[in-house]
This record gives structure tokens, C-alpha cells and sequence, in this order.
């Protein structure tokens, strides 16, 4: 496998994860724990990254397949800010600036993130008394960011036994702000006979927690 290259989900030589970090004179207190994470970039202008974990630094550097080392250039201008982690700051400069190749080791802390979920009242309508939107955002096994999308509309909510329906979106993230839909589906349950806003909101919050993608 190449060092960097135009496929974003490329990833290097898993050599690049075992090499030493060379470490220039001034920074020579840098941990021999700093792994290589990738190239962000890509073509001959990329930038490669150096994390080190013990302090939590990242650097910028570059291989010596020749040398068989990882050798670090400069502390990196962009670092990691507040509580951000190291998967966090990957995904903020690849926002900018997209990887074009990953160590495996980069690869693991960029994909290491919780699936967020989100649940709120939707705006009604004279038609609709009641609708609630929910969501789960990931990353997904081909390294793009995945997002499910759920309204909830409840059906004739002034009856016993009222109906909840969710329409369901899975899309994934194509770039430039844009994404593509995967598949989408409906579902249907029933509300319990007591209930008001509040029980119709929690029952519907409730279905969304229990049912991750």
C-alpha cells in the first residue's frame, strides 16, 4: 500500500504503525509512545501527522521509507482544544482537509467516537398535533459519517389508543455538506390508553433510545 494517495478511505503501510519517531534536537523530550497517524491532503502538498499521546501533541512529519522512521518537522499549528480528542481534532481537520490515507492507529482513533442521538419536539402543524424528530449520527464501516433520521407523528391522538408512525431516512455523508439516502423505511405502535403530550413525547423518546441503528 502507498504512503498517501486520492482514495480518502486509503490506508498506509501497516509498517508506518512499528516505525520509531525521530524526534528533531529541540524536541528530543517527545514520548516514544508518538504514533504516526496519516497524511491529510493528499497529492505532494499533504501534510503528515505525528501524535503524542503522553502529552498530547500532534505534530507534523513525514516517513523515511529509506530510514525505516517516522521523523518529526514542527508542533502542528492545529491541536487539540479543551476535552477534544485526538479522533475529535482528526474529524474537525478532515472537515477542512480530508485525509487522503490513515495508519491503521489513525484509522482506529478516527473512527473511535459514540453514536449521538438526538430528540426533540418538531414544529406542528393544524394537520399534525403531535411530531417529534429524532436522530442517530455515526461512523459507519466505509469511514464516511451514517445519520438516521426518524419523525414521529402520532395518529388521532384524541382517541384511546392513538398510533404512533415513524418514518425512518438512513443517509451518509457525501461531502460538501451533502448526503445520499440509503434506504428508508415506516413503522407503526400503538400508545397506551392513558396518556397526554407529555406520556405521547416520553413514549415516543423512549421507542428512539431502544431502537439504535
Amino acid at each position: 500500500m502507498s504512503r498517501s494517495g486520492d482514495d480518502p478511505n486509503e490506508e498506509t503501510d501497516a509498517r508506518f504503525d512499528q516505525w520509531p519517531v525521530d524526534a528533531p534536537d529541540d524536541d528530543r523530550n517527545v514520548s516514544v509512545e508518538s504514533r504516526w497517524i496519516g497524511m491529510a491532503g493528499g497529492g505532494a502538498g499533504g501534510t503528515g501527522y505525528v501524535f503524542d499521546p503522553d502529552d498530547e501533541v500532534v505534530y507534523e512529519g513525514e516517513l523515511d521509507e529509506d530510514a525505516e522512521r517516522v521523523t518529526l518537522l514542527r508542533r502542528s499549528e492545529t491541536q487539540p482544544e479543551g476535552d477534544e480528542s485526538l479522533g475529535e481534532w482528526m474529524r474537525r481537520v478532515g472537515g477542512d482537509d480530508e485525509w487522503s490515507s490513515l495508519s491503521a492507529y489513525g484509522r482506529g482513533e478516527l473512527d473511535d467516537r459514540p453514536v449521538e442521538s438526538t430528540f426533540q419536539e418538531k414544529n406542528t402543524t393544524p394537520d399534525q398535533d403531535y411530531a417529534f424528530f429524532g436522530s442517530y449520527t455515526f461512523p459507519g464501516d466505509d469511514g464516511r459519517e451514517h445519520t438516521v433520521e426518524r419523525e414521529f407523528v402520532v395518529d388521532d391522538a384524541d382517541v384511546a389508543r392513538p398510533t404512533v408512525t415513524v418514518e425512518e431516512r438512513r443517509l451518509v455523508d457525501a461531502g460538501d455538506g451533502e448526503a445520499d439516502v440509503l434506504d428508508s423505511r415506516t413503522e407503526s405502535f400503538p400508545v397506551g390508553p392513558d396518556h397526554d403530550e407529555r406520556s405521547l413525547e416520553t413514549v415516543c423518546r423512549e421507542w428512539h433510545e431502544s431502537h439504535p441503528p
